[in-house]
């Protein structure tokens, strides 16, 4: 054998059971897909590929580790790093897609919303906007928020939290106004309060959309256990695939 290896400095254990953890993470189904029905398919690819080039690193790992001498075991386990990098790069791609997909969903049915609140002519109509369009507001404010933790830039980020902010404390001035003008349809102040609170919102809104969409690369979307399990290989990979002349 040409050259040598470098023992690992990685305990065996901690990569398998990485692997192992994204194995078991993706048995379930991905929340985002459930409002992006049209990726279902190609998810569900995507993620059965994941599996299996996963399973295949595992029993390649678990070969090598047996028999570090064997040089059919040390390529495979190069062969398999690289089915399953590509394999979650895939997938992580989909799911960033879908994650964008979902964002403007909910960018379009909050400032639609926004729209017809100024127009409501009764309680039970108000009631029945509110009920549907608040919903919307919170899901905006948790999906920018986890999009946020990816942005590189921190004023983008305070951009964000502060539109977060407004969305979250001047939604229900929204429907205390809306009320108000309901009761008092002649008074003045309460439409222009309410015109006020409205244009806040849609600025919000659309502050949050010009920060995400400015955004020529997206940094992707953070898998609970990806970054762990890409460290992980990345060191395997160094450590076990790189021969040292």
């Amino acid at each position: 054998m040409k050259g040598s290896y470098r023992l690992k400095s990685k305990p065996q254990e901690d990569i398998l059971s990485s692997v192992k953890e994204v194995i078991q993470l993706l048995s379930d189904d991905f929340s985002v897909v459930q409002s992006v029905p049209s990726l279902s398919s190609d998810f569900l690819t995507a993620k059965t590929d994941v599996i299996d080039t996963g399973q295949y690193f595992y029993s390649s790992v678990s070969s090598f580790l047996s028999d570090p001498a064997n040089e059919s075991h040390q390529s495979g386990v190069c062969r398999s790093i690289n089915a399953l990098l590509a394999a979650l790069s895939r997938l992580l791609i989909l799911a960033d897609i879908a994650d964008s997909l979902v964002l403007n969903q909910q960018f379009e049915a909050v400032l639609s919303g926004i729209t017809e609140f100024q127009s409501v002519s009764s309680h039970a109509e108000l009631s029945r906007l509110w009920n549907t369009f608040y919903p919307h507001v919170l899901q905006l404010i948790s999906l920018s928020k986890k999009r946020a933790s990816d942005l590189i830039d921190l004023e983008d980020r305070r951009k964000i939290e502060s539109a977060n902010y407004v969305l979250k404390n001047n939604t229900p001035l929204l429907h205390t106004s809306c009320k108000v003008c309901l009761r008092y349809p002649d008074n003045l102040i309460p439409r222009d309060s309410r015109t006020f609170v409205s244009n806040s919102l849609s600025d919000a809104v659309e502050l949050i959309q010009s920060v995400f969409n400015g955004i020529s690369k997206s940094n992707g979307i953070r898998l609970r256990t990806s970054g762990k399990l890409l460290e992980a290989l990345d060191e395997f990979e160094v450590i076990h695939c790189v021969v040292m002349n």
